[in-house]
């Protein structure tokens, strides 16, 4: 007869150390910024995250390897010459008034060549989400018609990046953007964002909001000021506001 072996108890095996260093005392010593380029965070994905990105939860640990992938892959364009969008939403009441801030730069390696600012307001009932997407819409609108040239994404919002990276956007793309019998939340703005997309080289990389990146910094600044009606439609007075934003 064969017999099936105990189980084995936290009091067998007692958890292992952390493998970040610790301070005196046991405590984890975590930097205050995230380990990767501009604070892009490696650590686990969450679960409301993966769940919006259609994955399952044994799926993490792939989309952990899918971010690392990312990762370099990030760094070798950011090396060459790439547009690079910086895009923000804000949604004070959420649902309310709202407003996307976008900055978008040539850059050279590190070195910004130009740049340009956008914002623009958008009447109620908006929400946080869909400010976002519109922010991240609208700076793909406003690349020049040439798709030779790769493009960097850069945000705040660790759902959409990791929608758009980790394989929920070409699963519900498949579906025509239906999940089951209703349509998926803010299907028009995926959609557009699709359509903007074509055969684009898009890349997408999540910063930590107000953390002191500083062109995430101004698009947060330029779109709390679009969603207080500080500029006129879209974008068209925010070179008279910034002029120290156009080069």
């Amino acid at each position: 007869m064969v017999t099936r072996p105990s189980p084995i108890t936290r009091k067998d095996h007692p958890p292992t150390q952390s493998p970040r260093s610790t301070r005196a005392g046991g405590k984890p010593l975590i930097p205050k910024t995230p380990i990767g380029l501009h604070g892009r965070d490696l650590s686990p994905i969450s679960r409301p995250a993966a769940s919006a990105a259609g994955m399952r939860p044994h799926d993490s640990l792939r989309g952990f390897y899918a971010m690392s992938h990312e990762l370099l892959s990030l760094t070798s364009i950011r090396a060459g010459r790439h547009y690079a969008i910086f895009s923000d939403g804000a949604c004070p009441g959420n649902p309310g008034p709202g407003g996307w801030g976008v900055v978008l730069q040539l850059r050279e390696g590190d070195t910004p060549i130009r740049q340009a600012a956008f914002a623009g307001y958008q009447p109620p009932n908006t929400t946080n989400v869909r400010m976002e997407m519109t922010a991240a819409l609208k700076g793909l609108s406003k690349l020049p018609p040439e798709t030779d040239t790769p493009a960097v994404i850069t945000m705040d919002n660790k759902m959409i990046v990791e929608m758009m990276t980790l394989g929920g956007f070409e699963k519900w793309k498949a579906t025509g953007w239906w999940r089951g019998t209703k349509p998926l939340p803010n299907a028009d703005l995926w959609e557009g964002i699709d359509k903007a997309l074509g055969a684009r080289d898009v890349h997408w990389q999540w910063v930590r909001g107000h953390a002191g990146h500083p062109e995430n910094e101004i698009a947060d600044m330029l779109a709390s000021n679009a969603a207080a009606r500080r500029y006129m439609g879209d974008g068209r007075s925010v070179r008279a506001a910034h002029e120290r934003l156009f080069f």
